[in-house]
């Protein structure tokens, strides 16, 4: 199964006992550009000559994790194998590990070319093809898994239904906001962190207690502002979790580059949300025979692997589009999303709805389908004056209902009804939080500061203390 973290038998054994070494490629600082000596010297000081493969399984993964956050920009930045070899046998050892073999074949495969006399490298090429070939056949063989009652094979989505603006709709929901907004300059951006958090919780990227969703909503993104996060929350630090809720924020922003261009509207716009949007969540982890396993997700890039849903105790299977037509489909997507961007005749969150679920139908990346999709569909709500899409996490089981009833009938109007009265349920959840929105005693100021602000908090302190003697 493609999703699986478990890895070839045959490759694991010749990454083990190839008999690889990087002392033969040189790692010796003389070969590290001087601009990333430090980087390459942290990431490798407790093992400086030896694979992964060579390492106890229980540290194989996070030390993968950790060589591929030093050393992949470094690649990023156009280094190249002639300059330094070792950098990418170990870039693509650990990409292995993380279970992106395709990348770890296209840097191997640039080494390759350079080190064509090396005898080894160019056999763990060769097996790295019947590796590939295999993962490929396997992964054909998901993508057609049958359900065991009924089996949704993925078709192109339909266009957009042309359904009228439902007058009485429309009016209700701009009638309430224009007059929260008239009473409350910061609705806005206080609706914008409800729907950063929303979405996030939706997805079960982390789960937070207490008053932390007042208070992040409130207050905004800051440390204090978290007083509890679950112990069964996959992402369990506060400052990842700001940071996540801070590039969810980023994403809603760049609304505005095609609300009123939507030419803007393109595969590479879908691409840098998705990028920002996983920023800092792009590794999923999961235990396997008591070892935890890390896979790497590579943001802002289409996945390369089969992807199923499953419904009513895994009777029902949803084909998602195979991954070698993904970018045909996107760009129908992205057409037909720019023809109902400008027909004003269309009920708003009919488009919404329209640009979720088709979005979705395709399912076009790895992980975060969800938070794009909702991002995306968001636009011709905005283009309303109103505010993004919101789906709290109490109304989960009716929200996914409504897409699987999209599946199977192409039936879009429960969908639709549900972003309405979300939005409506949002709105009023609002409302409904204490006014009370000042910080905690004490100097309190934001996690990421420009120089002004510093600057301000330095003057500030300077003013406390003048004067006083420390003891």
């Amino acid at each position: 199964m493609s999703e699986s973290f478990e890895l070839s038998p045959a490759a694991e054994h010749f990454f083990e006992n190839g008999g690889f070494s990087l002392s033969a490629l040189d790692v010796s600082s003389s070969s590290v550009p001087p601009t990333h000596q430090q980087a390459w010297n942290v990431t490798l000081i407790r093992n400086q000559v030896h694979l992964l493969g060579e390492l106890r399984s229980h540290i194989r993964y996070m030390d993968a994790k950790e060589r591929y956050l030093n050393l992949f920009p470094i690649i990023s930045e156009g280094v190249s194998p002639c300059q330094w070899p070792a950098l990418f046998l170990v870039v693509a050892e650990s990409l292995f590990w993380l279970g992106d073999l395709s990348m770890s074949y296209t840097l191997l495969s640039r080494l390759g070319k350079v080190l064509v006399e090396d005898a080894q490298l160019q056999c763990l090429l060769r097996h790295f093809d019947e590796i590939l070939t295999k993962e490929a056949n396997e992964d054909e063989a998901y993508h057609q898994t049958r359900g065991i009652e009924n089996t949704f094979e993925f078709v192109t989505p339909m266009g957009c239904p042309e359904e009228s603006i439902l007058s009485e709709r429309l009016n209700n929901v701009q009638t309430i906001w224009e007059s929260m907004q008239s009473r409350e300059k910061s609705v806005l951006e206080e609706f914008t962190r409800l729907v950063c958090v929303s979405t996030n919780v939706l997805e079960e990227v982390f789960r937070i207690e207490g008053s932390s969703w007042p208070r992040l909503i409130r207050r905004g993104f800051y440390a204090n502002s978290i007083v509890g996060i679950s112990q069964n929350s996959r992402v369990k630090r506060k400052n990842q979790i700001l940071r996540i809720l801070e590039n969810t924020q980023n994403c809603l922003a760049q609304i505005s580059f095609v609300l009123d261009s939507p030419s803007q509207f393109t595969i590479e716009f879908i691409k840098g949300l998705h990028s920002t949007l996983l920023f800092h969540d792009n590794f999923a982890e999961e235990v396997v025979d008591d070892v935890v396993v890390i896979r790497v997700i590579r943001a802002g890039e289409f996945r390369r692997v089969a992807c199923l849903t499953f419904h009513n105790d895994e009777k029902d299977v949803v084909q998602f589009c195979h991954r070698n037509d993904i970018a045909q489909e996107m760009e129908r997507y992205c057409e037909e999303a720019r023809r109902i961007m400008v027909d004003e005749s269309i009920d708003p969150f009919m488009k919404a709805a329209w640009m979720q679920w088709a979005f979705c139908r395709i399912h076009p990346f790895e992980d975060g389908n969800g938070r794009v999709s909702r991002i995306l569909a968001s636009v011709p709500l905005c283009k309303y004056g109103l505010p993004p899409i919101v789906v709290t996490p109490e109304y989960k089981s009716e929200y996914f209902a409504a897409l699987h009833q999209a599946d199977r009938q192409n039936d879009l109007a429960p969908l639709a009804e549900i972003f309405y009265q979300s939005m409506i349920r949002g709105m009023a959840y609002l409302e409904s939080l204490p006014l009370e929105t000042s910080l905690p005693s004490g100097l309190s100021v934001p996690r990421l500061r420009d120089r002004r602000q510093i600057l301000a908090v330095s003057a500030t302190i300077e003013r406390t203390t003048r004067g006083c003697q420390w003891t």
